[in-house]
Protein backbone atom coordinates (compact mmCIF):
# COMPACT_ATOMS: atom_id res chain seq x y z
CA UNK A 1 0.00 0.00 0.00
CA UNK A 2 1.30 3.27 -0.78
CA UNK A 3 2.35 6.32 1.50
CA UNK A 4 -0.98 8.17 -0.15
CA UNK A 5 -3.56 5.20 0.44
CA UNK A 6 -2.23 4.67 3.63
CA UNK A 7 -2.62 8.27 4.65
CA UNK A 8 -5.86 8.31 2.95
CA UNK A 9 -6.97 5.06 4.86
CA UNK A 10 -6.30 6.58 8.54
CA UNK A 11 -7.78 9.64 7.94
CA UNK A 12 -11.45 7.56 6.70
CA UNK A 13 -11.44 4.56 9.24
CA UNK A 14 -10.38 6.63 12.49
CA UNK A 15 -12.90 9.77 11.60
CA UNK A 16 -14.64 8.97 15.03
CA UNK A 17 -11.42 7.94 16.34
CA UNK A 18 -8.80 10.84 16.38
CA UNK A 19 -6.58 9.34 19.11
CA UNK A 20 -6.68 6.52 17.05
CA UNK A 21 -6.07 7.86 13.96
CA UNK A 22 -3.29 9.79 15.53
CA UNK A 23 -1.51 6.44 17.03
CA UNK A 24 -1.64 5.57 13.20
CA UNK A 25 -0.05 8.57 12.45
CA UNK A 26 3.00 8.59 14.46
CA UNK A 27 3.55 5.19 13.18
CA UNK A 28 3.66 5.44 9.88
CA UNK A 29 5.85 8.59 10.30
CA UNK A 30 8.50 6.86 12.49
CA UNK A 31 8.41 4.46 9.13
CA UNK A 32 8.34 6.90 6.41
CA UNK A 33 11.67 8.70 8.73
CA UNK A 34 13.85 5.49 8.47
CA UNK A 35 12.20 3.44 5.31
CA UNK A 36 11.88 6.54 3.33
CA UNK A 37 14.69 9.65 1.82
CA UNK A 38 12.02 11.70 0.32
CA UNK A 39 10.98 14.56 2.75
CA UNK A 40 8.42 15.80 1.13
CA UNK A 41 6.45 12.12 2.12
CA UNK A 42 7.28 12.86 5.60
CA UNK A 43 5.93 16.07 5.02
CA UNK A 44 2.94 15.27 4.24
CA UNK A 45 2.58 12.62 6.89
CA UNK A 46 3.36 15.10 9.44
CA UNK A 47 1.21 17.33 7.72
CA UNK A 48 -1.71 14.85 8.73
CA UNK A 49 -0.65 14.52 12.02
CA UNK A 50 -1.06 18.36 12.71
CA UNK A 51 -4.26 18.22 11.02
CA UNK A 52 -5.37 14.97 13.64
CA UNK A 53 -3.92 17.06 16.55
CA UNK A 54 -5.95 20.14 15.70
CA UNK A 55 -9.11 17.97 15.38
CA UNK A 56 -8.52 16.78 19.05
CA UNK A 57 -8.48 20.41 19.88
CA UNK A 58 -4.85 19.84 21.12
CA UNK A 59 -3.99 23.16 20.24
CA UNK A 60 -0.31 23.70 21.97
CA UNK A 61 0.67 20.63 20.40
CA UNK A 62 -1.10 21.46 16.70
CA UNK A 63 1.24 24.94 17.60
CA UNK A 64 4.22 22.69 17.95
CA UNK A 65 3.71 20.08 15.15
CA UNK A 66 2.86 23.14 12.54
CA UNK A 67 6.19 24.77 13.76
CA UNK A 68 8.20 21.31 13.02
CA UNK A 69 6.38 21.04 9.79
CA UNK A 70 7.58 24.65 8.97
CA UNK A 71 10.59 24.30 10.06
CA UNK A 72 11.00 20.44 7.91
CA UNK A 73 9.51 21.82 4.76
CA UNK A 74 11.96 25.11 4.67
CA UNK A 75 14.88 22.46 5.23
CA UNK A 76 13.25 21.02 1.99
CA UNK A 77 13.87 23.94 -0.19
CA UNK A 78 11.68 24.44 -3.30
CA UNK A 79 10.12 20.72 -3.79
CA UNK A 80 8.29 21.17 -0.79
CA UNK A 81 6.46 24.62 -1.75
CA UNK A 82 3.12 23.33 -1.56
CA UNK A 83 4.44 21.51 1.96
CA UNK A 84 5.34 24.52 3.19
CA UNK A 85 2.02 26.41 1.98
CA UNK A 86 0.07 23.79 4.04
CA UNK A 87 2.12 24.00 7.05
CA UNK A 88 2.51 27.84 7.27
CA UNK A 89 -1.28 27.28 7.61
CA UNK A 90 -1.20 24.85 10.14
CA UNK A 91 1.38 26.87 12.52
CA UNK A 92 -0.88 29.92 11.57
CA UNK A 93 -4.56 28.20 12.56
CA UNK A 94 -2.78 26.84 15.63
CA UNK A 95 -1.63 30.34 16.80
CA UNK A 96 -4.86 32.13 16.18
CA UNK A 97 -6.84 29.81 17.92
CA UNK A 98 -4.46 29.75 20.95
CA UNK A 99 -4.83 33.85 20.58
CA UNK A 100 -1.54 34.62 19.46
CA UNK A 101 -2.89 36.92 16.72
CA UNK A 102 0.19 38.70 15.74
CA UNK A 103 2.13 35.51 15.01
CA UNK A 104 -0.97 33.51 13.54
CA UNK A 105 -1.12 37.01 10.87
CA UNK A 106 2.75 36.86 9.95
CA UNK A 107 2.92 33.12 9.31
CA UNK A 108 -0.87 33.46 7.38
CA UNK A 109 1.13 36.32 5.29
CA UNK A 110 3.89 34.41 4.78
CA UNK A 111 1.71 31.44 3.14
CA UNK A 112 -0.02 34.28 1.22
CA UNK A 113 3.06 35.17 -0.28
CA UNK A 114 3.99 31.46 -0.52
CA UNK A 115 0.55 30.96 -2.47
CA UNK A 116 0.54 33.44 -4.59
CA UNK A 117 4.00 32.52 -6.08
CA UNK A 118 2.06 29.58 -7.52
CA UNK A 119 0.27 31.14 -10.69
CA UNK A 120 -1.37 27.89 -11.37
CA UNK A 121 -3.10 27.45 -8.09
CA UNK A 122 -5.30 30.41 -7.39
CA UNK A 123 -7.47 28.51 -5.37
CA UNK A 124 -5.12 28.04 -2.57
CA UNK A 125 -3.85 31.73 -3.31
CA UNK A 126 -7.80 32.56 -2.54
CA UNK A 127 -8.06 30.18 0.12
CA UNK A 128 -4.87 31.80 2.24
CA UNK A 129 -6.16 35.39 1.47
CA UNK A 130 -9.49 34.28 2.40
CA UNK A 131 -8.62 33.53 6.20
CA UNK A 132 -6.43 36.45 6.45
CA UNK A 133 -8.93 38.22 5.41
CA UNK A 134 -11.66 37.07 7.73
CA UNK A 135 -8.99 37.03 10.55
CA UNK A 136 -8.17 40.42 10.17
CA UNK A 137 -11.76 41.36 9.57
CA UNK A 138 -12.37 39.57 13.40
CA UNK A 139 -9.68 41.94 14.84
CA UNK A 140 -11.55 45.02 13.98
CA UNK A 141 -9.56 46.13 10.71
CA UNK A 142 -12.00 46.60 8.68
CA UNK A 143 -10.33 48.93 5.85
CA UNK A 144 -7.41 46.57 5.36
CA UNK A 145 -9.74 43.52 5.52
CA UNK A 146 -12.21 45.30 2.21
CA UNK A 147 -8.53 45.77 0.25
CA UNK A 148 -7.86 41.99 0.88
CA UNK A 149 -11.32 40.98 -0.21
CA UNK A 150 -10.52 43.12 -2.89
CA UNK A 151 -7.62 41.32 -3.85
CA UNK A 152 -9.71 37.68 -3.70
CA UNK A 153 -12.10 39.53 -5.83
CA UNK A 154 -9.66 39.78 -8.01
CA UNK A 155 -8.08 36.55 -7.82
CA UNK A 156 -11.38 34.83 -8.31
CA UNK A 157 -12.00 36.78 -11.37
CA UNK A 158 -8.49 35.94 -13.17
CA UNK A 159 -8.71 32.16 -11.71
CA UNK A 160 -9.94 30.39 -15.49
CA UNK A 161 -9.58 26.72 -14.53
CA UNK A 162 -12.43 25.91 -15.20
CA UNK A 163 -12.74 27.45 -18.74
CA UNK A 164 -9.24 25.75 -19.65
CA UNK A 165 -11.12 22.14 -18.51
CA UNK A 166 -9.49 22.31 -15.15
CA UNK A 167 -11.36 21.64 -12.14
Amino acid sequence: MSIHSRLCYIENSNVNRPADGEAALRSLLAKVRTEYPVKSIELGVMNHLAANLKGQNRLKEYEIMGNECVIAARASGQSAKKDLIVALTHLARAQYMLGKNDLAERHQRESVVNSLAIPADLPLAIRSLSRLESWIREWGRTTEADKLKEEIDNLVERDTADKEGVY
